[in-house]
């Protein structure tokens, strides 16, 4: 079967699943839409350099020149591991520089793709956030859809994903200015002491937890907005792949976000 008869196929469902209210179907469309992006991403990652490709991780000088020269058999590539997704996503994003902006929305939706596939515990994740955030990335690369398959360009580019877009765009906004009006209402019933306190009650750190920047809160306007940086461990068979990965939470009023969600946020004013 051709690869763009697949992708098609499973875009289709994908926006569908996305368009759902069932939570276990917008899971699905979550997964999908990862898995899309990642397609789109390598695609243009091996137009560029066929070596951004592959994971050259013990690759001989010789077999990288075979690649680059495409004197490599079909046999010999398929024993060849691709880029992991992260390393992928940061490729993209600075080769093509438009991306860039949007990188936390992809590293969200990785995120999440990863938590719904690989964990065993529940999945407690919001499914409107869930599929705002798989929406949105879909929309930021309509272009690479185009680009590097033709055949699924114009679902992405209809007026039915235009809709969608906004429908998850608008219900989303109104969840975070919810969620900050909840913060400030609980703010405001501090007494002055205790807010003196919260803001000197540093969090916790350690080599794997640290604060990268404190700013001021966008539910309750104090100085006590920590970006907590964290590293992260990946067990596979090739070893364990650490990464680092940010939130914010305040001090004061227990505002917990993550970079999408504060990026959207500020974005919104």
């Amino acid at each position: 079967m051709k690869r763009n008869e697949y992708n098609r196929d499973l875009l289709e469902h994908c926006i569908e699943f996305l368009r759902s209210k069932d939570p276990n179907r917008i899971y699905e469309g979550v997964v999908l839409s990862a898995y899309l992006i990642e397609q789109v991403f390598k695609l243009e990652l091996r137009r560029i350099n066929p070596l951004l490709y592959f994971d050259r991780n013990g690759v001989t000088t010789e077999t990288e020149v075979d690649i680059v020269l495409g004197k490599l058999s079909d046999e010999k590539i398929k024993l060849l591991k691709t880029i992991k997704a992260n390393k992928c996503i940061d490729l993209i994003c600075e080769y093509k520089k438009d991306l860039k902006p949007h990188k936390t929305n992809f590293e969200e939706l990785f995120n999440l793709r990863n938590y719904i596939v690989h964990s065993i515990d529940d999945i407690f994740s919001d499914s409107l956030k869930a599929s705002a955030i798989a929406v949105s990335a879909l929309n930021i690369c309509k272009k690479y859809f185009s680009d590097n398959f033709i055949d699924v360009s114009d679902i992405l580019t209809s007026n039915e994903f235009d809709k969608l877009q906004n429908e998850k765009s608008k219900k989303y906004s109104a969840e975070m200015k919810d969620i900050i009006k909840k913060h400030k209402l609980f703010f405001e019933e501090l007494h002055g002491k205790e807010v003196e306190r919260r803001i000197k009650s540093f969090p916790e750190t350690d080599k794997y937890t640290w604060v990268e920047t404190t700013s001021e809160c966008p539910a309750c306007g104090q100085e006590s907005f920590d970006k907590i940086g964290n590293v992260d461990f990946d067990w596979n068979p090739d070893g364990i792949i650490t990464s680092a990965f940010f939130y914010y939470v305040c001090r004061v009023c227990h505002l917990n976000l993550s970079e999408y969600e504060y990026e959207d946020i500020i974005n919104q004013g």
